[in-house]
């Protein structure tokens, strides 16, 4: 998050009657101001962090709905992109030992998370749309094949060849043969049954 937020960009003063934004958020300030990324609880900030009227702005948003205490456990602090868990609880401040537990689950936590995120973006990838020829290129691909002894298996030129195989780069996100056959891997895409159509065209 270093960096995230240019300088003069988080306000210094409360806006009055306005209801505060992200950028007043004291853990959201820490993270951005410190550049740590380990667990941090609300009450710890310092004040050269979120001034009184900045915590004031912000608790008279959130006391309402019972959020007096949090905790933070950074997932990812990534630019403008942040995943945390946020434990909030209205009767007690989170203690040293509390905070020491959560240091010790942030490891955990986050390997947890990477897991998710990489499920979640295979199971979008699951189906990219490869044709069955594409497949089977694909196939081949993974056996070593350069795109001229493709273009003869297939009895197509080269160049079309290498026009599958720039496809199948796009539709997979990736940017080489090694990339493709890896993620094609992951995807459970190799080893599947072809279709195999007359003129050994697929």
């Amino acid at each position: 998050m270093e960096g995230c937020w240019p300088g003069d960009y988080l306000p210094k003063l409360p806006p009055g009657p306005r209801i505060p934004d992200a950028t007043w958020q004291p853990l959201l300030r820490w993270y951005a101001v410190s550049g740590l990324s380990g667990p941090q609880s609300l009450a710890r900030v310092p004040s050269q962090v979120a001034d009184w009227h900045m915590q004031s702005a912000w608790q008279d948003l959130v006391k309402p709905m019972g959020i007096n205490y949090q905790l933070a456990i950074p997932l990812l602090l990534d630019g403008p992109v942040h995943r945390a868990y946020l434990l909030a609880r209205p009767d007690r401040e989170f203690n040293e030992d509390e905070l020491t537990l959560a240091m010790a689950l942030q490891p955990m936590l986050t390997g947890l998370y990477r897991q998710l995120s990489w499920a979640s973006e295979d199971k979008a990838a699951d189906r990219p749309g490869l044709t069955q020829r594409e497949l089977a290129v694909l196939e081949l691909l993974g056996q070593g094949l350069t795109a001229t002894s493709l273009g003869h298996h297939f009895n197509i030129s080269p160049r079309t060849a290498q026009k599958h195989l720039e496809h199948i780069y796009r539709k997979l996100d990736v940017g080489d043969r090694l990339m493709a056959v890896q993620k094609a891997a992951r995807l459970g895409l190799l080893g599947q049954p072809l279709v195999v159509v007359p003129n050994g065209r697929i």
